[in-house]
């Protein structure tokens, strides 16, 4: 149940962070760029290039979120994987130390429990 009402909140407050960033920077903007909104009633609202100009802002940061989305899905994945190789490495090393023989494993550390970067990485 957890799992699910995480997912539902990481889910809204993805919807909602892109809407939020556009309304920011239009607020920001309409500063220096006055056509961006007008007045009404006292109340401020957006002109059709205003708009245009939101449509392009939200795209563009959803774009970008979902770039960083993947991103950070693929740097736990790598994460993930060098984190079971140190642990496989470890109980390696512990196995040994403590004078057991694995049934296939030479008693020499095999390539990848060497502590270089390029054989924890490869």
């Amino acid at each position: 149940m957890s799992g699910f009402m995480a997912g539902w909140l990481c889910w809204i407050a993805y919807v909602a962070t892109a809407p939020i960033e556009v309304t920011a920077v239009l607020q920001y903007a309409s500063n220096y760029l006055p056509w961006l909104t007008t007045a009404i009633d006292g109340d401020r609202a957006l002109t059709p290039h205003g708009l245009a100009v939101a449509t392009v802002l939200l795209l563009t940061f959803v774009i970008i979120n979902l770039a960083g989305v993947r991103w950070l899905a693929r740097a736990k994945a790598r994460r993930s994987h060098l984190g079971h190789r140190l642990h496989a490495c470890r109980l390696h090393r512990l196995l040994g130390g403590l004078g057991y023989q694995l049934e296939g494993v030479r008693p020499r550390h095999p390539r990848w429990c060497r502590f270089d970067r390029a054989a924890l990485l490869g």
